[in-house]
């Protein structure tokens, strides 16, 4: 569904996979008139589809309940909305945030389950978790580094004399207006924010510091072994932000690719005591969610067949039995449906 200032539409859109490329086309798209509330949304949706010949029960078809779930999420539920009309909670929430030293940029707020919006019950949860005290992995040293950083990004955004300092030096020293750089802010709901402010302080280290020496009001600027310790930071982050990359293709399959970016991510170097630690809270992170991802049949038989892949990255003999059965079959089902298929012609 979109949505201008003036007018909501609904959409409906193809994608299909052709020569290893996925492509989408419209279908067309319904001004709607109405208060968008599930009732409208479903009518209008099973018009354009009717108009398409689209089967209701393919579109329809009902989800498998997940025992226990509906009551986690309905108990979710039941705290945003009281925060949305309580703004002694949602207030307090906020101070609480102000106090851990979140700034108004940064603080969170929960977020509400919207049905006509894809994702929002995810969203809902996750925010949940992030506000409800969950303890995050601690590694000794890595905030100081990174609150270093930040005030430095900070006060380049607050003084307009650093942040044109820093492009003048840019300027001098050969860049033009579309390749000189800036600092970039860590958004903790943007993936791999900190590796590109990290990134963004390495590249600029140089100009930064012949800056930072003619504005005596500015932060202290990171010292040799904390750039290094940066560095080697960045080594750690750059595989997952690697990641993101190859799986937000929008025109090829990426599901192949997981059970080998699992083990590209691992596979990270380490140096000093900080970056020794965080190398270890990622890997345990790394594990703790994509452990047994080689257990999950359809991204299991997805890697086998791809002449990159193969076997390589499987760590497990019983997972990629399982994997090969799987696609054995696949390929006799499809081999027998053809066989009828020819005989009734």
């Amino acid at each position: 569904m979109e949505t201008n200032p003036t007018k909501e539409y609904l959409g409906l859109t193809l994608h299909y996979l052709e020569n290893e490329e996925i492509h989408s086309t419209m279908f067309g798209v319904k001004p709607l008139d109405e208060a968008t509330i599930s009732e409208y949304l479903s009518q209008k949706l099973e018009e354009m589809c009717n108009k398409w010949n689209i089967l209701k029960e393919k579109i329809g078809k009902k989800q498998e309940n997940v025992p226990g779930l509906p009551d986690i999420i309905g108990k979710v539920k039941t705290i945003v909305t009281f925060s949305k009309r309580s703004k002694r909670m949602a207030g307090d929430i906020r101070k609480v945030q102000f106090a851990n030293g979140k700034t108004e940029g940064t603080a969170l707020r929960l977020i509400q389950d919207v049905p006509t919006r894809w994702n929002s019950s995810y969203a809902m949860m996750q925010r949940f978790i992030d506000l409800n005290g969950r303890k995050q992995e601690n590694v000794t040293g890595l905030p100081d580094i990174i609150g270093k950083v930040m005030a430095i990004e900070t006060f380049s955004k607050r003084s307009k004399r650093m942040a044109g300092d820093i492009r003048k030096v840019q300027f001098v020293n050969g860049k033009t207006e579309g390749t000189a750089l800036r600092l970039i802010q860590d958004i903790p709901t943007r993936w791999n924010s900190t590796y590109a402010m990290l990134q963004h302080l390495i590249d600029l280290s140089d100009v930064i510091g012949m800056v930072i020496l003619n504005i005596p009001e500015s932060p202290p600027m990171q010292t040799g072994s904390e750039l290094a310790s940066i560095k080697l930071i960045v080594q750690i982050l750059y595989p997952l932000y690697q990641v993101k990359l190859e799986l937000s293709a929008e025109k090829t399959p990426t599901t192949s690719k997981v059970t080998p970016l699992r083990l590209t991510a691992i596979k990270i170097p380490d140096q000093d005591e900080v970056a020794k630690r965080l190398k270890e809270c990622v890997i345990a992170g790394i594990e703790k969610r994509f452990g047994v991802i080689e257990q999950v049949a359809i991204l299991a038989m997805s890697t086998l067949p791809d002449p990159r892949f193969k076997r390589l990255h499987f760590q497990s003999p019983m997972a990629t039995a399982q994997a090969v059965s799987s696609i054995s079959k696949a390929i006799v089902d499809v081999v027998k449906a053809t066989k009828t298929l020819r005989k009734r012609r």
